[in-house]
């Protein structure tokens, strides 16, 4: 009798929901709106180091410890060297997937220093910020991925072959 009486009351609250003017079109607009993109989108993420070299001159800038990157796929650990300009050279791949949206990594100054992960043994690991989370500076680019010039032209390209581009925290 509990049971009915529940299935009851929860049919009810649907039908009154539906009886709101405007409830199904929220809900209808809610599901095709997701703002710049859509759910016809085929969102590719790329962690902009792990994706492509385009620019090897900025693989080790001045000032960032040549220990800290690795560029190999060894030890992915360290910065590997991916950039703006690989993702760019890389876009005829990407649309021959079927991709129409790109989710970058986030494109801010990050980090630069070794991460030190002291070990129960008494080692430790070294790691870098090459996933774009230790941010240091909104108002600067990475370094590691290249200027803001080259961000803009990543964005342009994009936008030229009809695809959107998006930085992380634009997603979130």
């Amino acid at each position: 009798m509990k049971r009915a009486r529940g299935v009851l009351v929860f049919v009810l609250v649907i039908v009154l929901l539906l009886s709101i003017p405007g409830a199904t079109v929220f809900a209808q607009e809610t599901v095709n709106d997701l703002g710049p993109v859509s759910s016809k989108d085929v969102i590719y993420q790329i962690i902009t180091d792990r994706f492509y070299d385009g620019d090897s001159t900025n693989n080790i800038p001045v000032g960032f410890s040549s220990n800290l990157y690795d560029g190999t796929g060894a030890d992915l650990k360290l910065y590997q060297g991916g950039d703006w300009d690989g993702i760019v050279q890389k876009i005829p791949y990407l649309k021959g997937m079927g991709v129409t949206a790109v989710w970058i990594s986030a494109p801010y100054e990050n980090r630069d220093t070794a991460i030190i992960d002291y070990q129960n043994d008494g080692s430790y690991d070294t790691w870098t910020s090459f996933h774009g989370y230790h941010v240091r500076n909104y108002f600067a680019t990475n370094k590691h991925f290249g200027t803001l010039n080259e961000f803009k032209d990543l964005r342009d390209a994009l936008q030229k072959q009809g695809r959107d581009s998006y930085q992380q925290e634009g997603i979130q």
